[in-house]
């Protein structure tokens, strides 16, 4: 489950995110997978992604 925060995004916005973290989790097993990648790929900050997943 996501916060408000993601859903108030942009279609575009959401998609970024939903295929860096497609990306990161086809990549790296889940005990490995790491936000730095996921952000960079998304293009947006860490504070900001953290935000967006925070229930």
């Amino acid at each position: 489950m996501v916060s408000t925060t993601f859903t108030n995004l942009s279609d575009e916005k959401q998609t970024k995110i939903r295929k860096a973290l497609l990306k990161e989790f086809t990549d790296q097993p889940l005990a490995t997978a790491q936000v730095a990648p996921i952000v960079k790929t998304a293009g947006i900050a860490r504070g900001a992604f953290i935000s967006i997943l925070m229930i």
